[in-house]
């Protein structure tokens, strides 16, 4: 029984690893294609809808990967919490956490807003650049 829950232990920080690594190269990959779309010298004629739709296309499937990496983790802890944690463990300490509201700021939250800002900056640095080199 104790090898099982030390598995599941880690595969859910396995799965949170996971999440960091698509918000990472979600992060690098909005990052390099506004940078290249800004500082380019060749007069392509893209129109900023089609970047920031190819953006948001991408920021949405990232988003649903790392959706599910949560919810992943979440059935993990449901598990442990159920067949693992009867006397207390880390999962039951992590849902009273919860339920007294200090953990208000999580990975979760973090994560949305990262998602959030680059979904933004997806729109409004094409638009700029785009309104910018018309005028």
């Amino acid at each position: 029984m104790a090898a099982e829950y030390e598995s599941l232990r880690q595969e859910i920080l396995a799965w949170q690893n996971r999440r960091f690594m698509i918000l990472t190269a979600s992060i690098t990959l909005v990052s390099a294609i506004l940078g290249l779309d800004a500082v380019q010298e060749i007069n392509v004629e893209v129109e900023w809808p089609v970047i920031t739709s190819l953006l948001w296309f991408f920021l949405g499937s990232t988003t649903a990967l790392t959706w599910y990496g949560g919810r992943a983790n979440a059935k993990i802890a449901a598990y442990l919490l159920v067949f693992h944690e009867k006397e207390g463990g880390w999962e039951s300490r992590l849902k009273d956490l919860k339920i007294s509201k200090l953990d208000w700021f999580n990975l979760n939250r973090m994560v949305f807003l990262i998602y959030v800002g680059l979904g933004i900056l997806s729109l409004v640095i094409p638009w700029s650049i785009q309104l910018l080199s018309s005028n």
